[in-house]
C-alpha cells in the first residue's frame, strides 16, 4: 500500500474494527482529487456508527479544519448522525538517546559496561549506542504519527 496520509489512515480505522471505503476520486481532465461531498476522503462504518473522514499531509490541519467547518455538506453530515475525523500523517523525529544519556553511557563504557549492556539499558540497537558515544550525536529515528481531531455540531458555532 503507498505511503500517502490515506493509507495511514486506513491501516488506523481498520485497526479500531471499521470497515473502510476510499471515497475521493481522480479526475483526470481537472488532474486533482474530489472529495466526496467536499470533504469526505474516507467513509468508515461499524456497528451504529458511520465515519466522514478527511485527510492529509503533515501541516494543513488547520486548511483542512476550515474547509469541513465551512462546508453545509458536514454539518448536515454531523445533523444525520455521522462523525467527522480529521488525519493528519506526519513524519517525526525521534531522539533515540538524549545528551544526559550519552554522557552517562560514555562514563560507563569506561567503566567496563559492554554495548549490549548499554543497548538494553537504553532500549537502542548496539549500533546506535556505538556512533551516539563515538560521535556525541543524538541519535533519531524517523517515525510516522498519525494525528486525529474529532469535529462536532459545537465546533460549527
Amino acid at each position: 500500500m503507498p505511503s500517502r496520509p490515506v493509507s495511514r489512515s486506513l491501516r488506523n480505522l481498520e485497526s479500531r474494527g471499521y470497515e473502510c471505503a476510499i471515497a475521493e476520486k481522480y479526475v483526470s481532465q481537472a488532474k486533482r482529487r474530489i472529495d466526496l461531498f467536499g470533504f469526505i476522503d474516507i467513509v468508515a462504518i461499524q456497528p451504529g456508527e458511520i465515519l466522514a473522514v478527511q485527510t492529509t499531509g503533515s501541516g494543513n490541519l488547520s486548511k483542512r479544519r476550515t474547509k469541513i467547518l465551512g462546508s453545509s455538506n458536514a454539518h448536515l453530515w454531523l445533523e444525520a448522525g455521522g462523525k467527522i475525523e480529521l488525519h493528519e500523517a506526519a513524519k517525526r523525529q525521534k531522539k533515540l538517546m538524549s545528551r544526559p544519556s550519552i554522557r552517562k553511557a560514555k562514563r560507563l563504557r569506561n567503566e567496563g559496561a559492554t554495548y549490549a549492556e548499554l543497548a538494553e539499558m537504553y532500549d537502542v540497537s548496539e549500533g546506535t549506542v556505538r556512533k551516539a558515544i563515538r560521535e556525541g550525536d543524538l541519535p533519531t529515528n524517523e517515525t510516522w504519527e498519525l494525528r486525529i481531531e474529532e469535529l462536532t455540531l459545537e465546533d460549527f458555532g
